[in-house]
């Protein structure tokens, strides 16, 4: 019974690695992967905003940016993502034709995801006036701010946060833009690499890199939070009236940052757990345990944010 037992645990995790091998990572390798998640939140984008058009939200007014009547602000996303999508399926289908499911050629055509991603750049960050110019600028002015954990005092404090929430759903793809980057750099293996490098960059690369969202909304929790006591209440305080209005809007602050500041022990964990070596009184299997009740700390912040 054990003998078969292993036998098939081995056929399951051979036939796996076989998939994974010959089908998933031949004709979908890491650069694509991450420029299709990139390329979703723009569709994702655009469905939302059409979905607040349909329900009566006026998002434009939300965000700030004012489109003339009759064309809603999710016309021009969808117009992006369109091209966008365009030039990605351009790309990879050149790359399945030029490649055709042999691994040497896989890894020698790196350079199709390379101009994709070129292209990619060239359309967003593009300096003539044609092509939603205004829009691109403010997308791009917003990245800049926010992706250093920065906060407008002024109307677009929404839109910040909002942008802000929207990088904190995209940390697995900071980690592996981490490791395709650190490939490049480093000149080893080629980015279309059946299995990526994983631990270029050292342990602690892709954690800190997963780890880059979490740190910008702390950051905008706590100027948020200094803010607030700065002007004695504005906001949630100013509405709410006197000294309670504004310790409970400092509180919210600081319970939200405590949310975000919640994700760097389980980032570290997964990180030391994947490397460690048993022989001292805490073993891999308790640090595994440990780093799953860690995952109940943001539902504790949560609680308090309700």
């Amino acid at each position: 019974m054990s003998t078969t037992m292993s036998y098939s645990t081995l056929l399951t995790e051979a036939t796996i690695e076989q998939f994974d091998r010959t089908t998933f990572s031949i004709y979908f390798p890491l650069p694509f992967r991450i420029l299709s998640l990139i390329l979703l939140g723009f569709w994702l984008c655009a469905l939302s905003f059409h979905y607040f058009h349909l329900v009566k939200i006026d998002i434009g007014a939300l965000v700030r940016y004012t489109t003339p009547p009759g064309l809603p602000i999710y016309r021009d996303i969808y117009r992006v993502s369109t091209t966008l999508t365009v030039v990605f399926s351009a790309g990879i289908i050149w790359f399945w034709h030029t490649t055709g499911g042999r691994a040497e050629e896989v890894t020698n055509t790196e350079w199709v995801p390379m101009g994709v991603a070129g292209v990619f750049l060239l359309l967003l960050c593009w300096p003539g006036n044609s092509w939603h110019r205004r829009g691109r600028g403010r997308f791009l002015r917003m990245f800049r701010r926010v992706i250093v954990g920065g906060l407008d005092r002024g109307d677009l404090r929404f839109a910040d946060v909002l942008l802000a929430d929207v990088v904190t759903s995209y940390a697995k793809v900071l980690g592996d833009s981490w490791v395709l980057g650190c490939m490049v750099l480093s000149g080893g293996r080629s980015i279309t690499d059946m299995r990526p490098e994983r631990g270029c960059g050292g342990t602690w690369g892709v954690p800190f890199a997963m780890a880059v969202p979490s740190l910008i909304r702390l950051r905008q929790c706590l100027t948020d939070y200094l803010r607030a006591r700065r002007v004695g209440g504005g906001g949630v305080g100013g509405a709410a009236g006197g000294a309670s209005g504004r310790e409970e809007e400092m509180r919210l602050h600081l319970w939200n940052a405590g949310k975000y500041a919640s994700a760097f022990p389980v980032i570290w964990l997964s990180a030391v757990q994947r490397d460690w070596v048993d022989g001292g009184w805490v073993r891999k299997e308790d640090v595994a345990r440990l780093w799953q009740v860690k995952f109940l700390f943001p539902c504790f912040f949560l609680e308090h944010l309700n």
